[in-house]
Protein backbone atom coordinates (compact mmCIF):
# COMPACT_ATOMS: atom_id res chain seq x y z
CA UNK A 1 0.00 0.00 0.00
CA UNK A 2 2.68 2.63 0.55
CA UNK A 3 4.19 1.43 -2.61
CA UNK A 4 1.07 3.08 -4.07
CA UNK A 5 0.72 5.80 -2.51
CA UNK A 6 4.54 6.82 -3.13
CA UNK A 7 3.68 5.79 -6.70
CA UNK A 8 0.47 7.97 -6.59
CA UNK A 9 2.39 11.06 -5.16
CA UNK A 10 5.31 10.31 -7.58
CA UNK A 11 3.18 10.67 -10.64
CA UNK A 12 1.80 14.10 -9.31
CA UNK A 13 4.95 15.16 -9.02
CA UNK A 14 5.87 14.19 -12.64
CA UNK A 15 2.73 15.99 -13.94
CA UNK A 16 3.23 19.28 -12.66
CA UNK A 17 7.17 19.29 -13.27
CA UNK A 18 6.37 18.33 -16.56
CA UNK A 19 3.40 21.11 -17.49
CA UNK A 20 5.85 23.37 -16.16
CA UNK A 21 8.84 22.37 -18.49
CA UNK A 22 6.88 21.67 -21.67
CA UNK A 23 5.05 25.64 -20.77
CA UNK A 24 8.86 27.15 -20.50
CA UNK A 25 10.31 24.93 -23.00
CA UNK A 26 7.56 26.44 -25.07
CA UNK A 27 8.04 30.08 -24.48
CA UNK A 28 11.69 29.73 -24.89
CA UNK A 29 11.19 28.09 -28.15
CA UNK A 30 8.55 30.75 -29.79
CA UNK A 31 11.11 33.88 -28.50
CA UNK A 32 13.91 32.19 -30.65
CA UNK A 33 11.68 32.33 -33.76
CA UNK A 34 10.11 35.62 -32.92
CA UNK A 35 12.06 38.10 -30.67
CA UNK A 36 10.30 40.06 -28.10
CA UNK A 37 13.30 41.79 -26.38
CA UNK A 38 12.62 39.85 -23.37
CA UNK A 39 14.68 36.87 -22.57
CA UNK A 40 13.23 33.86 -21.23
CA UNK A 41 13.94 32.96 -17.38
CA UNK A 42 14.73 29.52 -18.11
CA UNK A 43 16.03 28.52 -21.23
CA UNK A 44 15.34 25.76 -23.83
CA UNK A 45 18.19 23.37 -22.44
CA UNK A 46 17.01 23.71 -19.01
CA UNK A 47 13.04 23.27 -20.07
CA UNK A 48 14.40 20.20 -22.11
CA UNK A 49 16.43 18.71 -19.27
CA UNK A 50 13.35 19.27 -16.83
CA UNK A 51 10.70 17.45 -19.48
CA UNK A 52 13.06 14.17 -19.91
CA UNK A 53 13.38 14.14 -15.72
CA UNK A 54 9.47 14.33 -15.53
CA UNK A 55 9.24 11.90 -18.32
CA UNK A 56 11.37 9.49 -15.77
CA UNK A 57 9.81 10.28 -12.98
CA UNK A 58 6.16 9.26 -14.25
CA UNK A 59 7.85 6.17 -16.08
CA UNK A 60 8.70 5.16 -12.18
CA UNK A 61 5.64 6.28 -10.86
CA UNK A 62 3.63 4.04 -13.13
CA UNK A 63 5.85 1.46 -12.66
CA UNK A 64 5.15 1.67 -8.79
CA UNK A 65 1.61 2.06 -9.67
CA UNK A 66 1.52 -1.19 -11.48
CA UNK A 67 2.58 -3.32 -8.35
CA UNK A 68 -1.65 -3.44 -7.18
CA UNK A 69 -1.56 -6.33 -10.04
CA UNK A 70 0.26 -9.75 -8.32
CA UNK A 71 1.24 -11.80 -11.20
CA UNK A 72 4.31 -14.23 -10.84
CA UNK A 73 7.70 -14.07 -11.96
CA UNK A 74 9.01 -13.27 -14.57
CA UNK A 75 5.58 -11.81 -15.81
CA UNK A 76 5.90 -9.31 -12.92
CA UNK A 77 8.83 -7.79 -14.31
CA UNK A 78 7.40 -7.90 -17.93
CA UNK A 79 4.65 -6.26 -16.82
CA UNK A 80 6.30 -3.77 -14.84
CA UNK A 81 9.01 -2.57 -17.73
CA UNK A 82 5.28 -2.25 -20.31
CA UNK A 83 3.77 -0.29 -17.53
CA UNK A 84 6.66 2.41 -17.35
CA UNK A 85 7.39 1.86 -21.27
CA UNK A 86 3.85 3.08 -22.07
CA UNK A 87 3.77 5.73 -19.45
CA UNK A 88 7.21 6.51 -20.80
CA UNK A 89 5.74 7.00 -24.33
CA UNK A 90 2.16 8.67 -23.30
CA UNK A 91 3.86 11.39 -21.03
CA UNK A 92 6.53 12.06 -24.37
CA UNK A 93 3.34 12.58 -26.72
CA UNK A 94 2.03 14.75 -24.22
CA UNK A 95 5.06 16.69 -23.47
CA UNK A 96 5.64 17.10 -27.12
CA UNK A 97 1.44 18.77 -28.05
CA UNK A 98 1.96 20.68 -24.78
CA UNK A 99 5.12 22.27 -25.76
CA UNK A 100 3.07 22.86 -29.51
CA UNK A 101 0.27 24.36 -27.87
CA UNK A 102 2.40 26.47 -25.14
CA UNK A 103 4.53 27.70 -27.88
CA UNK A 104 1.96 29.00 -30.22
CA UNK A 105 0.15 30.85 -27.32
CA UNK A 106 3.39 33.04 -26.63
CA UNK A 107 3.98 33.49 -30.53
CA UNK A 108 0.30 35.14 -30.65
CA UNK A 109 0.87 37.06 -27.59
CA UNK A 110 4.63 38.24 -28.22
CA UNK A 111 4.13 41.58 -29.55
CA UNK A 112 6.27 42.25 -33.09
CA UNK A 113 9.24 44.31 -33.63
CA UNK A 114 7.32 47.24 -35.07
CA UNK A 115 4.74 47.43 -32.88
CA UNK A 116 7.56 47.19 -29.91
CA UNK A 117 9.47 50.20 -31.61
CA UNK A 118 5.95 52.64 -32.09
CA UNK A 119 5.11 51.91 -28.45
CA UNK A 120 8.25 52.61 -26.79
CA UNK A 121 9.17 55.88 -29.35
CA UNK A 122 12.31 54.46 -30.52
CA UNK A 123 12.92 53.56 -34.31
CA UNK A 124 13.09 49.73 -35.39
CA UNK A 125 16.25 50.50 -37.31
CA UNK A 126 18.91 53.33 -36.97
CA UNK A 127 17.89 54.27 -40.50
CA UNK A 128 14.88 55.61 -41.63
CA UNK A 129 15.25 56.60 -45.51
CA UNK A 130 13.50 55.11 -48.04
CA UNK A 131 14.94 51.87 -49.41
CA UNK A 132 16.30 52.27 -52.65
CA UNK A 133 15.95 48.51 -53.56
CA UNK A 134 12.14 49.20 -54.03
CA UNK A 135 11.60 49.66 -57.85
CA UNK A 136 9.83 52.73 -59.19
CA UNK A 137 6.60 53.28 -59.37
CA UNK A 138 5.86 50.84 -56.12
CA UNK A 139 3.09 51.28 -53.76
CA UNK A 140 2.72 51.00 -50.17
CA UNK A 141 0.75 46.91 -49.76
CA UNK A 142 2.64 45.27 -52.56
CA UNK A 143 4.59 42.53 -51.87
CA UNK A 144 8.53 41.71 -53.50
CA UNK A 145 10.70 38.88 -53.14
CA UNK A 146 14.48 39.37 -53.72
CA UNK A 147 17.19 37.66 -55.69
CA UNK A 148 17.84 35.60 -52.16
CA UNK A 149 14.09 34.48 -52.35
CA UNK A 150 13.40 36.41 -49.53
CA UNK A 151 9.34 37.86 -49.13
CA UNK A 152 8.97 41.99 -48.01
CA UNK A 153 6.18 43.73 -47.80
CA UNK A 154 6.52 47.42 -48.80
CA UNK A 155 5.58 50.29 -46.57
CA UNK A 156 4.97 54.09 -46.90
CA UNK A 157 7.99 56.26 -46.02
CA UNK A 158 6.27 59.92 -46.69
CA UNK A 159 8.20 61.67 -44.87
CA UNK A 160 11.16 60.36 -47.30
CA UNK A 161 9.28 60.21 -50.26
CA UNK A 162 9.88 56.52 -50.74
CA UNK A 163 9.31 53.06 -49.25
CA UNK A 164 10.29 51.21 -46.46
CA UNK A 165 10.88 47.21 -46.26
CA UNK A 166 9.36 44.87 -43.76
CA UNK A 167 10.27 40.96 -43.86
CA UNK A 168 7.46 38.95 -43.71
CA UNK A 169 9.40 36.32 -42.02
CA UNK A 170 9.93 38.35 -38.73
CA UNK A 171 7.79 41.39 -39.40
CA UNK A 172 10.96 43.12 -38.48
CA UNK A 173 10.97 46.55 -40.22
CA UNK A 174 14.98 46.05 -41.93
CA UNK A 175 17.74 48.45 -43.09
CA UNK A 176 17.58 49.89 -46.41
CA UNK A 177 20.39 47.40 -47.31
CA UNK A 178 18.94 44.21 -46.24
CA UNK A 179 16.51 43.09 -49.48
CA UNK A 180 18.87 41.74 -52.41
CA UNK A 181 18.00 43.13 -55.84
CA UNK A 182 15.81 42.75 -58.15
CA UNK A 183 13.27 42.52 -56.36
CA UNK A 184 10.74 40.89 -58.21
CA UNK A 185 6.64 41.91 -57.51
CA UNK A 186 4.73 38.99 -56.14
CA UNK A 187 1.81 40.11 -55.26
CA UNK A 188 -0.09 42.70 -52.59
CA UNK A 189 -1.77 43.06 -49.37
CA UNK A 190 -4.77 44.77 -48.07
CA UNK A 191 -5.22 46.58 -44.69
CA UNK A 192 -8.61 47.68 -43.56
CA UNK A 193 -8.71 49.84 -40.26
CA UNK A 194 -12.29 49.85 -38.69
CA UNK A 195 -12.79 53.22 -36.50
CA UNK A 196 -13.46 52.99 -32.89
CA UNK A 197 -16.31 54.61 -31.44
CA UNK A 198 -15.95 57.81 -29.14
CA UNK A 199 -16.99 55.67 -25.61
CA UNK A 200 -14.52 53.33 -26.42
CA UNK A 201 -12.04 55.48 -25.48
CA UNK A 202 -13.28 57.06 -22.35
CA UNK A 203 -12.70 54.88 -19.26
CA UNK A 204 -14.99 53.46 -17.34
CA UNK A 205 -16.29 55.66 -14.19
CA UNK A 206 -15.43 54.00 -11.24
CA UNK A 207 -18.26 54.96 -9.24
Amino acid sequence: MQTVIAGAALAACGLLLGVASSHRLGVARAMRKWPSGNKPTIGAGLATLGVILALLVLSVAGAMLSLIVTLSSPWRWVFLSAVAGASLVTGTFAAARLTDRYELNALIRAPAPIYRAATTGQPAVADAGADPAVPSGGQAGWVYRDATGAWFLAVGAPERSGFRLVRLSDFQLVRPDTARPPLTLAGGIELSVFPLQEHDFVAADPS
